[in-house]
């Protein structure tokens, strides 16, 4: 087979697979329909043929090539070539400024990894492709991880780009919160209501016209501020009872920071759980609007995933690394890769 046929299956194969890997990529982190499992298997299957085609492209392309008759260096060709292709994440993921971060990181990332691949080739007098894919496996794993990085946090099932508490994460966190102000406030429950929240801080710091004696010293847990509550009705009556926790959760919500007009539309009745993760959400989107804060976080969160992203994908490497020399040697043995033995004069200078 020519070289120019063997170059142009390496370019479409190149072209395919990325795509079809920004195609799991889609799956995995934008389709909430779509079997996240399937698009996992599609996922590894392509990262497989990647890396491997990665390193193809770039021995295909060592030779200095003609295009138009003109001479075109064989960094330029992969430039371009990597180029193209990773342009392809604007039509899958959008175009926007963490987009466009991610190709240019990526771009930069890969393209290093390809100039690193022609050292490796340089430095030895002898051809090794476990020593090319060994010396090159942590850039291309970089590369790639910080694009996979980008479009985790431009998920809409993760962040969307945005920043907000995850609910995971607060649901880990919640519990001990809880303790610690339990621990504080004594019948503090996560499961109370908003109404009996105020109530409990109404308790915690009673008016002299309190309808109960000593009533701070009654509430010990949840169960004991329940009753507390049924005792104080029972003695105020259903209206009175109503307009008392009204104007006791008015006056901790305008403690919390929320206006009049947002106060309306909060019922009593919702959890304290919710209401905090609600408040604790609109506290960050309000302090992220300040540019410091906001460009410190999205960097953590990016670094974060980046490490995440690619100490997953160094495990799996390991596990590919044979694979990926037992089908170089295969397509070897068919002829599709041959080895040249080139002699070298070389100069030394003596005395």
């Amino acid at each position: 087979m020519e070289k120019s046929k063997k170059r142009l299956i390496i370019l479409i194969f190149w072209f395919l697979i990325l795509n079809i890997a920004f195609l799991s990529l889609y799956l995995i982190f934008y389709c909430k329909s779509f079997d996240f499992q399937t698009a996992i298997y599609i996922f590894l299957l392509t990262f497989f043929l990647l890396f491997f085609l990665f390193v193809s492209l770039k021995i295909c392309f060592l030779e200095e090539q003609f295009f138009f008759q003109r001479k075109i260096a064989p960094d330029l060709i992969i430039f371009l070539t990597l180029f193209l292709s990773l342009f392809f994440i604007f039509f899958w993921f959008g175009f926007n400024f963490y987009s466009f971060l991610g190709f240019v990181l990526s771009l930069i990332t890969l393209f290093e990894a390809s100039r690193i691949i022609e050292k490796l080739m340089n430095r030895s007098l002898k051809f090794s492709f476990w020593q090319i894919l060994s010396g090159t496996r942590m850039f291309f794993l970089s590369g790639f991880a910080i694009l996979i990085a980008f479009v985790a946090f431009l998920s809409p099932k993760i962040l969307g780009g945005k920043m907000f508490l995850p609910r995971s994460v607060y649901d880990f966190i919640f519990p001990k919160l809880e303790d610690k102000i339990a621990s504080f406030y004594p019948g503090f429950s996560g499961e109370m209501s908003l109404n009996e929240f105020a109530f409990l801080m109404v308790v915690k710091n009673p008016p002299e016209n309190f309808p109960i004696n000593n009533v701070k010293n009654k509430v010990k847990s949840y169960n004991d501020l329940k009753n507390v509550l049924s005792e104080v009705e029972a003695k105020l009556g259903k209206e009175k009872m109503k307009e008392f926790l009204n104007s006791a959760r008015v006056q901790l919500l305008r403690s919390f920071g929320f206006k009049d007009d947002e106060i309306k539309k909060i019922d009593g009745n919702q959890k304290v759980k919710e209401f905090f993760y609600v408040g604790v959400s609109k506290w960050l989107e309000k302090s992220s609007r300040a540019y410091k804060f906001l460009a410190g976080a999205i960097f953590g969160i990016l670094i974060f995933f980046f490490f995440i992203v690619r100490f997953i994908l160094l495990i799996i490497s390991i596990v590919y690394l044979p694979l990926w020399v037992f089908l170089f040697e295969y397509l070897k043995k068919i002829g599709f890769f041959n080895i040249k033995v080139e002699k070298v004069d070389k100069e030394i200078i003596t005395i």
